[in-house]
C-alpha cells in the first residue's frame, strides 16, 4: 500500500458481502466491547466526565458504509 501511495495510487479497498462463518467468534467479541463502551460512555456523560466520554466514544466508532 505504501508504494501504491508513494507512485501517487490511492487504493481503495472494498468489503462486499457476508462475514466468513469462522470470524463469528471475533465479530461477537467486538460487539460485545462496543456495547460496553457506548454504556461507559453513557456513564461518563450523566457524571459530567466529557474527557471519559470522548474516549469511550472513540471505542463506538464504526467504518461507514458507502
Amino acid at each position: 500500500v505504501v508504494k501504491l501511495y508513494e507512485r501517487g495510487i490511492k487504493p481503495v479497498f472494498v468489503f462486499d458481502g457476508a462475514p466468513p462463518e469462522f470470524k463469528a467468534g471475533e465479530l461477537a467479541v467486538r460487539k460485545e466491547r462496543k456495547e460496553e463502551a457506548e454504556a461507559a460512555m453513557k456513564a461518563a456523560q450523566q457524571s459530567g466526565d466529557m474527557e471519559e466520554m470522548n474516549k469511550q466514544r472513540k471505542r463506538t466508532v464504526r467504518v461507514g458504509v458507502y
